[in-house]
């Protein structure tokens, strides 16, 4: 077995992870671990009704207490033209009018629509300080009729939460022919119909999100470390939200302990960090709390899907007809639109090959936490109810599951294979991967061991489930290349590390390129005064980052091929490179890549 050069890297050979030691020895850079002078510290004083109206916040009541700093409500933000949390995708409304919700006001201005809607927020000189002052805030609501439940927050008479609508429904879209997916199923053999939830999920990163806002008297210039998948989609927001020219904001992410699309919404909190600190001309920190993340960061999932299968006499698929409610939450957010409107319908018809398709789509406001993106956002909502189909029209057919699933499989002959929704698969072999891997499980071997467990009082099951990963989001990042005074490489990356190893893979991918050691090589992300980039989420670093980082290299041992023939007064085309070094063909004559 040949052993690799540890001082260099090599992409598909395995290594140590580059960042593992800092953070095994405690060395972690994360927001919580910072502090500054003179550094105040926010508390959030959350509304513990669903819906409710807001009669008085008695600030007196807390304004004296020892530490207090001051008291922010709704009225202060509004008063001083701070925006709400923008929805900027142009989804529509059933007749056609663009989608709409309440505005997302960092603070609740008027009504609280959710348990753990920031309602106030107390800055005092200590964290102990501002959770008493914020715990003995008196806050009077009138409570009014609240609805959780997806499919009763759907009926006309439901509890509205927007007064500028008839009904809760935010957004809607249909996809395909409705009268052709009729004529399918009324022409077919056999049809699967069947009611399925996706439940509610929330995140729970390793590490809470925290905020910490730098603010001074002699500067306009604000420094927001967070701990944010995507610096540049937060600074873009917060600089439209305070209406500031970017170069007023900067924004610092250090390491995140776990995002899993959680951290990468825009959410109250980044809002009132800097406001408090901003208002206040000195730092400002928030550490959320493990209620705080259960409560009020983004949800996922939640819909509701009544989907139905049609096939002909030999198993074949005709058609396929999903209603989908999909819960968004209090408020309208672009990854609440986005997920079941944009995302699912890529997915929905998997690795099969579906001839007609119609999905009705609802959007619908609830009184619950704003719904965001967790673990491949969009494909689990369109890939479970596809699959379940699957599985409960095999058991009605008799039909085994596997031959079920191998006889709708595009070919590969097919292929490149446009789906109904636009998309085109360009390569795959879908039916020789589940022979693999029902030969690897040993499928048919199954009850035999069901027996056996049985034997012995144990229950034993068996699933399969198909699928296409649709990733990547918009496929551009940015990256920049840069060789040091000191002899080292930097690479700029628009990605962000989260935990999943990018410092190792890039240093591993560059050091391949440019032939020099891993010692040589920085990483540089999460600093909007440097790069810029739309960071981290749908499985996208590697495939979309680390793609730009190779083309990025291409470009850069070009430019220095063209410097070195400048400097030696060679042509171009007869400069080499190899082992870091710039060499004239044929000749010893050359420049490191340093000099």
């Amino acid at each position: 077995m040949n052993t690799m050069n540890p001082n260099f890297g090599k992409s598909g050979q395995p290594m140590r992870r580059l960042e593992d030691d800092r953070l095994l020895r405690g060395q972690g850079r994360f927001v919580d671990n910072l502090n500054f002078s003179k550094q105040a510290y926010l508390h959030v004083v959350r509304s513990y009704l669903g819906h409710a109206k807001i009669k008085n916040i008695i600030i007196d009541s807390i304004s004296g207490m020892s530490g207090v700093l001051a008291v922010f409500t709704g009225e202060d933000l509004a008063r001083d033209g701070i925006l709400p949390i923008p929805m900027t995708l142009p989804y529509k409304r059933p007749g056609g009018e663009p989608a709409l919700s309440a505005p997302y006001h960092a603070l609740a201005q008027e009504r609280v629509r959710f348990v753990g809607q920031p309602v106030a927020v107390v800055v005092a000189e200590s964290k102990a300080e501002a959770l008493e002052a914020g715990e003995c805030l008196e806050i009077e609501f009138e409570e009014i009729p609240a609805v959780t439940d997806l499919q009763q927050a759907a009926v006309p008479d439901a509890p509205r939460l927007c007064d500028e609508l008839t009904d809760n429904i935010g957004a809607a879209q249909t996809e395909g022919d409705a009268e052709e997916v009729e004529q399918a199923f009324a022409q077919a053999e056999h049809v699967t119909r069947m009611e399925l939830v996706n439940n509610r999920v929330v995140g729970s990163p390793l590490e809470p999100r925290g905020l910490l806002c730098e603010a001074y008297q002699n500067t306009e210039k604000l420094i927001l470390h967070s701990m944010h998948q995507s610096a540049t989609r937060l600074h873009s927001v917060l600089c439209a939200v305070f209406q500031l020219e970017p170069e007023q904001l900067q924004i610092i992410v250090r390491d995140i302990g776990g995002g899993f699309g959680t951290k990468v919404a825009v959410h109250p909190e980044d809002i009132l960090v800097v406001y408090a600190a901003k208002k206040l001309k000195r730092p400002v920190k928030w550490t959320a709390t493990r209620t705080e993340e259960f409560q009020a960061s983004v949800h996922g999932r939640d819909h509701w899907n009544y989907a139905e299968l049609a096939f002909d006499a030999t198993g074949k698929i005709l058609a396929l007809r999903v209603h989908t409610l999909a819960n968004t939450g209090a408020y309208l957010t672009n990854p609440a639109l986005l997920i079941p409107l944009g995302l699912m319908s890529k997915v929905i018809t998997s690795v099969y090959h579906i001839p007609a398709m119609y999905l009705d789509t609802q959007c619908v406001l609830t009184n619950t936490a704003p719904i965001g993106a967790y673990r491949g956002a969009g494909r689990p909502e369109g890939i479970y109810p596809m699959e379940r189909l699957m599985d409960m029209a095999a058991r009605e057919m008799g039909i085994d599951p596997v031959s079920l699933r191998e006889r709708n499989m595009i070919r590969t002959e097919s292929l490149p294979y446009t789906t109904l929704a636009g998309d085109v698969i360009d390569s795959g072999n879908f039916k020789e991967v589940i022979k693999r891997a029902v030969r690897q499980m040993d499928w048919v071997g199954f009850e035999d061991r069901k027996t056996e467990s049985e034997s012995r009082g144990l229950l034993r099951g068996r699933g399969l489930a198909c699928y296409v990963e649709w990733t990547g989001g918009e496929l551009t990042e940015t990256v920049r290349i840069q060789a040091e005074a000191d002899g080292t490489i930097s690479l700029y990356s628009g990605t962000q590390g989260m935990g999943q190893g990018l410092e190792t893979v890039f240093s591993q991918l560059l050091s391949e390129q440019l032939e020099i050691p891993l010692d040589a090589i920085r990483i540089v992300q999460g600093d909007t005064d440097q790069v810029k980039g739309l960071g981290s989420f749908g499985s996208r670093s590697l495939f979309v980052g680390g793609s730009a980082l190779l083309v990025g290299a291409k470009d850069f041992l070009e430019k220095g091929k063209e410097l070195a023939a400048n400097e030696l007064e060679a042509a171009v085309e007869d400069m080499a490179y190899q082992n870091g070094r710039f060499e004239v063909v044929g000749t010893s004559i050359g420049l490191g890549l340093f000099e």
